[in-house]
């Protein structure tokens, strides 16, 4: 693995996670024909139609990406998605965006930045070297764990702790299954785009249960009234952290440093801040609302 493949794998990883937000814009943008009240739109059909469309390229690319360089690679730089889902809502939703949220990006993108030199200061591995046996036993002992914990929250009710737990789920599920597809391509010596063994397919086919399994149970967390807000940053960050943490235990030669830490720290950091900033602003003008609708009452009252 040269450094040109460790860069492919980025530029793919800064790709993909791009048209994956990208197209959960164009969804959210053209979903409102839905709406009751709604009048139809071809335009929105389409850009809604559009958007489901490019979100199953994200699979596409994580399988060429680790054909390049280990699973990490390409979701180190999924944070940088988020950025371009900011600007997208400010240019083409017209949502409005606050001082906080650049800040937060501007955070995420400097970790981005860590991760990927680290990425590129490491010594180079496959995939195909990664000790499987310890991959199975830690990600049968966090699924446990984290399951267990579902579990306990489910019954405490308590939003904020169902969408901790909950995101703690699908951003491992979400992480596996590039890990799973990449430990699958390898087997059988090099990285293929499929692959060439047996014991090859099991891991590859896992993968893709990984991702429905990440995917319905961000839906069910949704269903019990779990908040967004919690969810997606603690799901964007463990699916960007969990690969390196899962390589630096099976995968010989690829270790934690400094860099790596800072950047995750600091791609960590920016995501919950680019959220809660977002969540205050709507706070604010949920408030707003309520005390207009309350002011309006007032007045027909007295007209009255």
């Amino acid at each position: 693995m040269s450094y040109s493949d460790k860069l492919i794998a980025m530029l793919l990883g800064i790709l993909g996670t791009t048209i994956f937000h990208l197209a959960k814009g164009m969804q959210r943008n053209g979903i409102e024909i839905f709406s009751p009240g709604q009048t139809f739109s071809g335009k929105k059909m389409a850009i809604y139609l559009f958007g489901i469309g490019i979100n199953i390229s994200l699979p596409v690319m994580i399988i060429f990406a680790n054909t390049f360089a280990p699973t990490s690679y390409f979701t180190s730089m999924f944070g940088l998605g988020l950025v371009a889902l900011m600007i997208y809502s400010e240019k083409i939703l017209k949502e409005p965006i606050q001082r906080g949220e650049y800040i937060g990006a501007t955070i995420l993108i400097l970790g981005t930045l860590l991760l990927g030199l680290d990425g590129i200061l490491q010594t180079p591995q496959t995939m195909a070297s990664m000790k499987t046996n310890h991959v199975w036993i830690f990600a049968a002992g966090y699924f446990f764990v984290v399951i267990l914990s579902m579990a306990i929250a489910r019954q405490s009710k308590k939003v904020n702790k169902i969408g901790l737990t909950f995101g703690f789920f699908t951003g491992a599920a979400a992480a596996f299954d590039p890990i799973f597809k990449g430990i699958g391509q390898s087997m059988g010596g090099g990285s293929n785009v499929v692959p060439l063994t047996s014991h090859g397919w099991i891991f590859y086919s896992l993968s893709f249960a990984f991702g429905a399994a990440s995917f319905l149970v961000t839906q069910w967390a949704f269903a019990h009234k779990a908040r967004a807000s919690v969810v997606v940053p603690v799901h964007n960050s463990i699916m960007i952290t969990m690969p390196i943490l899962v390589q630096t235990l099976a995968l010989p030669g690829f270790s934690l440093t400094i860099l790596s830490i800072l950047g995750m720290f600091l791609t960590i950091a920016g995501i919950v801040m680019m959220h809660l900033v977002i969540e205050e602003f709507e706070h604010g003008l949920q408030l707003k609302r309520l005390h207009n609708a309350s002011v309006a009452h007032d007045l027909n009252s007295s007209c009255k």
